[in-house]
């Protein structure tokens, strides 16, 4: 009778440690399961287009003192300083290295690390290339364009979209057309999440993830001239910021 019940209570303990050990590894796996969904998140919340589409790296911050404001006009300086010194803006881009873990970017005072696609290779291979460019003209704000890129942002920016077509079948073209005119060629480039100027054009300019580095063409092409900007919330990123760049612009 006692062994009955000293064996009774061993198979008690045994079903206890089994039951504890599958709350423990559904607890781990819950908590692995968030983990790399916030990952995931943060490799998403930097998508940034072009006509072809893209991604970049995203930052998860407050917005700087000015708001959006502040965003546009730092990203057109940080754009300008990117064109008229490009080697000079290789080394801001290599002071971003060591704060690299693997494929996680976490510089001091983020509040998390951003998961990116290549890691340090991309911001090595963006160094390169920024070396290699010659230096070229500033671009000029266009109010009109910048119109029409925030035409764009008021449509996605509420409903949480991407992409570069507006709900109303537009293109970046038609929409910075509305006033004014666009020639020679245009382009569009999209960045969701990070929220300075320096962030915005430092991942374009990277282009982590993107093949064709599509966007970095964009932001380094010697035949454009001027720049439409716009920033604004967006329901998922929470910041989503449009650069429209163009040969030339006539504004009505």
């Amino acid at each position: 009778m006692s062994f009955a019940a000293d064996a009774f209570s061993r198979t008690r303990a045994r079903a206890h440690v089994r039951v504890r050990f599958a709350e423990l590894l559904d607890r781990s796996l819950a908590a692995l399961g968030a983990a790399l969904g916030a990952a995931l998140m943060l490799a998403a919340c930097a998508p940034a287009g072009t006509a072809a589409g893209s991604a970049a790296p995203a930052r998860a911050t407050s917005l700087p003192p000015g708001g959006y404001a502040t965003i546009e006009r730092d990203a057109l300086a940080e754009l300008n300083a990117a064109r008229t010194d490009p080697g000079g803006y290789a080394r801001r881009l290599e002071q971003q290295l060591p704060y690299y873990q693997g494929n996680v970017l976490r510089r001091p005072g983020d509040a998390m690390g951003i998961a990116t696609r290549e890691g340090p290779a991309a911001v090595r291979e963006a160094a390169t290339a920024l070396r290699a460019t010659p230096r070229l003209a500033a671009v000029t704000r266009s109010a009109g364009m910048s119109s029409g890129a925030a035409d764009l942002v008021a449509d996605h920016g509420p409903r949480g979209v991407m992409g570069h077509m507006g709900s109303d079948g537009s293109t970046m073209g038609d929409r910075v057309n509305r006033y004014g005119r666009w020639h020679g060629r245009i382009t569009e480039s999209i960045s969701f999440g990070p929220a300075t100027g320096a962030d915005v054009i430092m991942g374009l300019l990277v282009d982590d993830g993107v093949r064709d580095r599509g966007h970095r063409k964009n932001l380094l092409d010697p035949g454009i001239g001027v720049a439409g900007i716009a920033c604004g919330r967006h329901v998922t990123y929470a910041v989503m910021c449009v650069i429209d760049l163009a040969a030339g612009y006539e504004e009505r």
